[in-house]
Parts: structure tokens; sequence; C-alpha cells
């Protein structure tokens, strides 16, 4: 049987583009994040966290999951589209106007009066984010991330590439930060809709706007407590220890969390709508969904196991020496990370085969789980707030493989077997690097010295372990899903291309 070669090539170019904007996003933030951590004081982004996570909150509210219902529709008519649109614009309306009004409310989770003033003007973005959604729904129900790449990229380079950095050396402070968010958000809203130019009519018809409402409200509600559940110790540590103490916090959170959740987003957007397609050939959603699996974590453990290594270099290279108290922390979250890796992907395979409760009450547990935990560890400062998120990804993780066995009809023992090649890579390049580091810190070499070499031997060691030399079990799921993707004959997956020649390479290793 021959997949249809458009969509072949559709989801191998989405991966692709969706991986280049992660690399140049990653890239700018990170660099954003090194220039003003030596321009700003702490208590400065533990006040801009705290405003992103409030926003963060009432973006999923903007949305109010109008993207997933144009995604999995099967049909969709004009009609539909201007139904989503006014949703999603409404809603950004009205979510701008309650923060506008209740924005002194804010200063109950930290006792700050230009917080008020930062949200306020930072929640323009929900009026950028209505207008946008229904656009970059489009284009990801149609698998065109090149044009979403091209957009986060554009706008990245502009907002925080320029603007922001500008703004941070002529002293702007926090406004540097505002000023590079909002121009992201407009950059990033304007390209959107000039790549769709969709009907922008409203439409106020009940027998389009309900079903779109109602499908929407599920997956909203679940995204919600998603977010409310990440963003909990943001707002715990704000609340308890304070503006500074949670912009230590926040930088190792980011540091981690950037470059590898955007990596898990850009697979999970791409995974959405192709298991979405895919939910009526089961065996091949279930071979596609192991097989994702396993290159990821074979690629994002061995990034972690890195971090924990390498921490000391990342905080005095990338923020600066008085950033010191964030190496631990960052050494923890490190290792949180992989442990919420299946959480995005899992996600988006109950998403697909419409799982919502189930996922509502898993979350709703998860977030129970963080309220306990951060009330028994608080005492323990921000070593406890992170042990507390690690344990919290435990949990969750148990809920999705349950979860996961009874869609898929998978056994633990595959679903755990999932984990080897990563571990087995994990372990090799944490020693590798141990050792390496240590030879290098007892010779006294420059700490930007180290850092480098860190960074190239993980990179080298990761690209031999995961794609020259990679372990029997890892090459056999790197051909499955290869094969997956164009038929079930080997003959037909083409010779030429990157791909067919990837695959040919892997065939001649014993």
């Amino acid at each position: 049987m021959i997949r249809d070669p458009n969509f072949v090539n559709k989801i191998t170019q989405s991966i692709k583009w969706s991986y280049i904007a992660t690399i140049v996003q990653s890239i700018l933030r990170i660099f954003f994040i090194a220039v003003l951590a030596r321009l700003l004081e702490p208590a400065t982004f533990g006040l801009i966290a705290i405003v992103n996570a409030v926003l963060e909150l009432f973006n999923y509210f903007v949305q109010i999951g109008t993207g997933h219902a144009i995604i999995q529709k099967e049909k969709l008519s004009t009609e539909d589209i201007r139904a989503a649109f006014t949703l999603s614009l409404l809603y950004g309306i009205f979510a701008f106007a309650v923060i506008w009004m209740a924005a002194p409310l804010v200063t109950l989770l930290l006792n700050d009066p230009q917080i008020v003033y930062v949200l306020r003007i930072m929640s323009t973005i929900l009026l950028f984010t209505g207008f946008a959604s229904t656009s970059l729904s489009l284009l990801t129900r149609s698998l065109n991330f090149r044009y979403i790449a091209i957009i986060h990229i554009i706008s990245h380079i502009i907002g925080y590439g320029i603007l922001g950095i500008i703004l941070a050396f002529n002293g702007f402070g926090v406004w540097s930060i505002v000023a590079a968010t909002v121009a992201t958000a407009a950059i990033s809203s304007i390209m959107a809709y000039a790549l769709t130019k969709h009907n922008l009519m409203p439409l106020i018809k009940l027998n389009y706007i309900k079903p779109i409402f109602l499908f929407g409200f599920k997956v909203s509600s679940i995204n919600l407590l998603e977010l409310f559940g990440s963003k909990l110790d943001t707002f715990i540590i704000g609340r308890l220890i304070g503006a500074a103490s949670l912009g230590i916090y926040n930088r190792a959170f980011m540091l981690v969390y950037f470059p590898i959740h955007r990596f898990t987003i850009s697979l999970s957007r791409v995974l959405l709508p192709s298991f979405s397609k895919m939910q009526l050939d089961f065996k091949r959603l279930k071979d596609a969904y192991v097989s994702s699996i396993i290159i990821y974590l074979a690629l994002v453990i061995p990034a972690c196991a890195g971090i924990v290594v390498a921490a000391e270099e990342i905080i005095l290279v990338i923020l600066g020496s008085r950033w010191i108290a964030a190496i631990p922390i960052l050494r923890i979250l490190a290792i949180a990370i992989p442990l919420n890796l299946f959480c995005y992907i899992n996600k988006a395979i109950c998403e697909s085969m419409a799982y919502l409760k189930n996922i509502f009450i898993l979350q709703l547990g998860y977030i129970t789980l963080l309220v306990i935990l951060f009330t028994l560890l608080k005492g323990f400062g921000l070593i406890g707030f992170a042990v507390a998120v690690t344990l919290g990804a435990i949990f969750l993780n148990g809920g999705y493989f349950y979860l996961i066995k009874k869609i898929l009809k998978i056994n633990y023992s595959r679903i755990f077997a999932t984990y080897y090649p990563g571990i087995l890579n994990g372990a090799i390049v944490f020693c590798a690097l141990f050792f390496a580091s240590s030879l290098l810190r007892n010779m006294e070499t420059r700490v930007w010295i180290i850092f480098i070499i860190q960074l190239l031997l993980g990179f080298l060691l990761l690209l031999f372990l995961t794609f020259i030399t990679p372990s029997r079990l890892l090459k056999r799921e790197i051909e499955r899903y290869i094969s997956l993707l164009y038929s079930t004959e080997k003959e037909a997956i083409p010779k030429n291309g990157l791909l067919g020649w990837y695959y040919e390479y892997l065939k001649t290793l014993s």
C-alpha cells in the first residue's frame, strides 16, 4: 500500500521547518537572555515571569480551542473559518479588557506597583493573538510549517534580536522586554494573515459557532489546566519567596526549558494533525508513535545529561557570575525536563483519539499533587520547588503511560523500552562530558573555553550515537519511521534525497 506522497512530503518538510524555527528562536532568545542578565537585576526577571504566566493563561482563553477545531475538523467551510475568527477576535478583545481593569490584583502575587503597568501594556499581545489564531491554525492544518517557521524567525529577529537588544543597551530595562514581546506578537500576527488572507467578515450564527465553541471549550479547559500546572511554581515562588528568587529560578528554568520545550512543541504541532490523519490506520498510528518517541528521547535525554554536567559553565558564560545560585536549580530542572517529554507527544495522541476527559482528570490530579508537594518542600527554598516539579513530572508521565497503554494497546514493557536508546546515549554523553570537564577544570582552563569544548563534544557525540552508529533498537525504529512515511514496501522509498540516502546508509550497518 503506497502512502499519499503529498502527505509524506508535508510531514517531512513540516518537521524540518519546525526545527529550523526552533533553533533560530532558541539562539535569539538565549542571546537576549545573556544580554539582559548582565544589564538587569534578578527581580526584574521575576516580575516579567509573573506577567508572562498571567498572559499565557489568558492566551489560552483567547484561543478557546478554536485552533484545534480548525485543525481537526474533517471538512472545513468558509463559514467555519469566519466563525472561528469571530470567536478568537471577540475573546481577545474581552481578555484584554479584563486584564486592563483587573491588573491591580496581580500585586497579590508580587508586591511591586510597576507590575500593573507592565501587565497592561503587554496584554496588547492578546489582541494580536485573537487576530492571528485562525491564520496560524489554517497553516497548521495544511502542515505548512515552512510559513510558520518563517513567521517565527522574522518576528523574533526583529522583536528580540534587534528592537529588544537596542533598547536594553540604551537603558530601558524591563521595558526592553515589554517592547520586544509586543513587537514580536504584532509582526507575527500581520505575517500570518498575509500568508492566508482568510475572510475577515465576522459570522455570528449558532449552527457554526456552537460546534467550534463546544469542542474548543473542552480542549481549552485541558490546556488551561496544563498551563496552570506549569505556571504554579512561578506564582507560588513569587508570592512566598519574592521577585529576586523567582528571577533566579526563572532564568535557570528558561535556559533548559525554552530550547527543549520548543523542540517538543515543534514535534507535537506536526504530530497532532499527522496523528489525526492516521487515526483510522491504527497499526500505522501505533508504530509511528513508538518510533517517534524512541528517536525523540534518543536526542533529548543526552542533551539534558549534558546540561547537568555543564550547568556551571552554562550559567557563568550565558548569565554571568552573579547568577551562581541558579546552578543547582538548572541541574535539577535538566533532570525534570526529560520526564515531561512524553506529556506533549502523548497528549497529541490522546487528543487525536478524543480522550479529552481523561486528560482533564489527569491534569487536575497533577495540579493537586503539585500544591501538596510545594507545601511540603517550600522550606527547602528554590531547590525544594525544583524537586517538587520533578516529582510531579513523574506522576504525570505515569498517568500518560496508562492512557497510551489503553488507547494503543501497548504493554508497559514496550513503553519503557522507548527510553532505552535515550538512556544509553545519555549515559555515554554524561560520562564523556564529566571526564572532559573535570580534566579541563583541574587544568584551570578559562570558563568560556570549557563551555565551547562541552558544546562541540556534546554535539558530536549526539550526532555520532544517534545517527551515524545508532544502537540496534534505535536503528530499527528510524528505519521503521521512514518506512511508515512512505509505504509498507521498502522498495517504494525513493533513493534520492537526504532521507532516501540516509535510509540506504542505515541498511549498510550491521
